[in-house]
């Protein structure tokens, strides 16, 4: 990739690597660095190329050279370690896992699927970067996750990226305009992933589904 290159919000450019998360900088080696990727990560099957596993392929892709057999080991013990390659329960410093659990009765509190964990763990990221770009505040999430039954409920639309947990609306005490300004600018910038963000009156939608989709709904 070239110089300066930002993937989900964090530079792959060089040795040092600067994580993106609540501006705390990191110096480990590139091998260590896409494990952390690798960990914190779900979106790697988009890289693969003939032959190669996703993790390869994702190396491939960041080094222009194929892994070494070391790294593939460790890999390899990650995979065994996260259950077969399964995505570990998403976690960042600032938000709890259950924030985003679909809020239903007497659905509420029924576990996220794990095969959405890793679009949540893209999104929980993402919201990190919003959340220090805003100042540090906290933001609360009035919508994330939302089970079929929830989203008909709530008159959610049947292609909803909250059925994937791929979005989230939030709130803060800042007014929604500025934070979702702050979330356009964040994409522009490479920052966090593109995708659909959504005006109201009193809240932001914001989604990590990759296609630039916007809207306003404000009265």
């Amino acid at each position: 990739m070239p110089p300066g290159t930002i993937k989900n919000g964090v530079d792959i450019s060089g040795q040092s690597y600067y994580s993106g998360i609540g501006g705390n900088a990191a110096h480990i080696s590139a091998e260590d660095f896409l494990v952390a990727l690798h960990l914190a990560k779900a979106d790697y099957e988009k890289d693969l190329t003939a032959g190669l596993s996703a993790e390869e392929a994702y190396y491939k892709a960041v080094t222009g050279v194929p892994p070494s057999e070391a790294l593939k080991a460790r890999y390899q013990a990650t995979a065994d370690t996260n259950h077969s390659g399964a995505h570990p329960k998403p976690t960042v410093p600032h938000f709890r896992y259950e924030e985003f659990l679909s809020r239903n009765d007497p659905e509420r509190g029924v576990d996220i699927p794990q095969q959405y964990w890793g679009n949540l763990q893209q999104l929980m990221d993402a919201l990190e970067v919003i959340r220090t770009a805003l100042g540090n505040i906290p933001l609360r999430i009035n919508s994330g996750y939302r089970s079929p039954t929830h989203n008909k409920k709530v008159g959610g639309v049947a292609n909803s990226q909250h059925l994937r947990a791929l979005a989230a609306d939030i709130a803060c005490r800042l007014p929604p305009t500025e934070v979702a300004d702050t979330i356009e600018r964040l994409i522009q910038d490479n920052k966090i992933p593109e995708g659909g963000l959504g005006r109201y009156n009193t809240f932001t939608h914001y989604d990590v589904a990759g296609k630039k989709r916007r809207w306003d709904n404000r009265t």
